[in-house]
């Protein structure tokens, strides 16, 4: 594995190097901080010097696909595989599972972590077998609110808490995503609709 350093202006010729031993390489997930490498077996973590951090058992995840894993700075959420209503969270530094994992009342078919924040802001979008857009605060796994329905694909912005999605040939960007766990009246106020061509 050969991580390059693309912060600066100029391309860095010589990177970092990671063996990976008789890994079968499936995935690959990048965060600000974190670079996962996924086997059949592994979640392998590398940190931003391509030294390995941790392993984590993939096993129990659903499908080593983008869609079914998603890493943010303190957290790593997957789709379990013995039962797809639950996404798993795990302590990417320490691989430890927390506390919480988010439960739905049907399948979960994609999964995504907020990239701002921290743990305790933190929020994670998914969408169900059903094709309706959740989302939920970390801190309280069990709140999952609603917020659009017959959503096709969905991506939390890299620098700022927004989330956009594309539902009924438009693409919809919710500017305050906390909204529904604050003023139920906001929610139709903080979305901006753009039609797609």
């Amino acid at each position: 594995l050969q991580v390059y350093d693309l912060t600066s202006d100029q391309v860095v010729l010589s990177p970092f190097t990671a063996e990976l031993a008789g890994a079968s390489v499936r995935l690959i997930v990048c965060d600000a901080r974190h670079l996962l490498v996924a086997d059949p077996s592994l979640f392998y973590v590398y940190n931003n010097e391509a030294r390995e951090t941790t392993r984590i058992r993939s096993s129990g995840c659903l499908s080593l696909s983008h869609g079914c894993v998603s890493l943010a700075a303190d957290t790593l959420a997957f789709i379990d595989r013995q039962d797809p209503t639950i996404i798993r969270l795990v302590d990417p530094l320490t691989g430890r599972a927390l506390k919480h994992k988010v439960r739905h009342k049907c399948e979960v078919v994609s999964v995504a972590l907020e990239h701002t924040g921290s743990h305790a802001t933190r929020k994670l979008a998914l969408i169900d077998k059903g094709k309706d857009l959740f989302i939920c605060q970390l801190a309280r796994p069990s709140a999952l609110r609603k917020i659009a329905s017959a959503v096709d694909s969905f991506a939390w912005s890299e620098s700022v808490a927004v989330i956009s999605y594309t539902t009924g040939g438009s693409l919809a960007t919710n500017v305050m995503p906390a909204a529904p766990f604050l003023d139920t009246d906001l929610e139709s106020q903080v979305i901006v609709r753009s039609r797609a061509e």
